[in-house]
């Protein structure tokens, strides 16, 4: 059965993030071309915080609503497909700061959360598999999928046998190969230098690895402050939001609206040059401000933005590889800001080749003990 089960998971999420991705893509491209859409921002805001606190005020704990349903203490809202998937749809068309990788992750497990029982699993198995499931489909990175969702819900207390890992390592491989079958493009970018160990480039990625970090803890913190106060009713949701979409319609033409896909091409092109000094930091307070007033969509792309782009500025300050840095700034804050060691190591892989990955794990686990029990989640 739990090969049955892999399968239909498999494909099911592979479609869905096909849909949820390209669909995501389109409405980001529109509001490039019609950047005025910004200024609405603030209706969308209100609408999306009355629906969710009318209708489904569960939901507005987002992960840990899914963390509650894995330690068997919730059951995922049934609402929650439609709503995370329309909200944050509108939330990119008109322009807040997010990204899509928690809505992935979110669908992955309410779908296996409403299926698990027909296929006698355990539910914590079944939403572990389809957290992976989302994740790979969604970034079509299969390996660092299989461990996400074990670093940041799995506990001790639960054990994994060979068949359990085999479920999402199944539902992991067929969602990403489903979804780039039908077309869903997969951010990679191979490194092709070879980078021998040399006692500069260690030095500078132990700088760098604590300059990620820092970045890590103000985005994680300053987020956890704002959430309180700035969504703490649909009038300051409103009003802030007016602040949050001038800002992001004046300043640089919407530079730092949407995923922050733009950045990341930017910090991988042309050695980086169109990176802008201040980047990262615009990126980390728009996303975190956006996050804070209940925009939906998640926080991973962002993350790999800010990353990337303060990767870029230390390898220009340090005169070091730039594509080399700017990948171990993309894996790096979000090491930082999610807790995972394994995860951005797989990333690295996935997305960056072997090349340079002696330096990625050495960064990864900087990261992961420098920024210990600081999480999003």
């Amino acid at each position: 059965m739990f090969i049955l089960f892999s399968i239909f998971l498999g494909i099911f999420m592979g479609i869905i993030t096909y849909i949820f991705g390209t669909g995501l893509l389109f409405l980001s491209s529109y509001r490039e071309n019609h950047i005025y859409l910004i200024l609405f921002l603030p209706f969308i805001g209100a609408i999306v915080y009355y629906v969710y606190e009318k209708y489904a005020k569960i939901l507005k704990k987002g992960m840990k609503h899914v963390k509650a349903s894995y330690n068997y203490e919730e059951d995922i809202d049934k609402k929650l497909i439609p709503f995370i998937t329309i909200s944050t749809w509108l939330s990119h068309l008109f322009g807040a700061s997010v990204g899509r990788e928690g809505v992935a992750v979110q669908i992955g497990a309410s779908f296996s959360n409403l299926t698990y029982k027909y296929f006698k699993l355990e539910k914590h198995i079944a939403i572990l598999a389809g957290m992976s499931a989302g994740f790979s489909g969604l970034f079509g990175t299969p390996l660092a999928a299989i461990i996400f969702p074990i670093e940041i819900l799995h506990n001790r207390e639960k054990k994994l046998g060979i068949a359990d890992i085999s479920i999402i390592i199944l539902s992991s491989f067929i969602a990403s190969f489903t979804s780039a079958k039908l077309g869903l493009p997969h951010f990679k970018f191979k490194l092709t230098e070879n980078y021998n160990i040399s006692l500069k480039l260690i030095l500078v990625t132990v700088i760098a690895s604590i300059l990620f970090s820092i970045s890590a803890v103000i985005f994680t913190k300053l987020t956890s402050f704002l959430k309180p106060y700035l969504s703490k009713n649909i009038i300051r949701v409103f009003l802030l939001s007016i602040v949050l979409a001038l800002i992001i319609y004046y300043f640089r033409d919407g530079r730092y609206a949407g995923l922050g896909t733009n950045l990341i091409s930017l910090s991988f092109e042309n050695n980086g040059t169109s990176i802008l000094n201040l980047d990262f930091l615009f990126k980390l307070l728009l996303t975190s401000f956006s996050l804070s007033l209940f925009y939906q969509g998640g926080e991973v792309t962002p993350l790999f933005a800010m990353g990337s782009s303060l990767g870029v500025i230390i390898s220009n300050v340090f005169n070091v590889p730039v594509y080399l840095f700017a990948s171990l700034g993309y894996i790096g804050v979000f090491s930082g800001s999610t807790n995972t060691l394994i995860t951005p190591m797989m990333i690295a892989y996935e997305v960056f080749g072997y090349n340079g990955l002696v330096y990625a794990v050495i960064s990864s686990v900087l990261i992961y003990f420098i920024t210990r029990k600081n999480s999003i989640y």
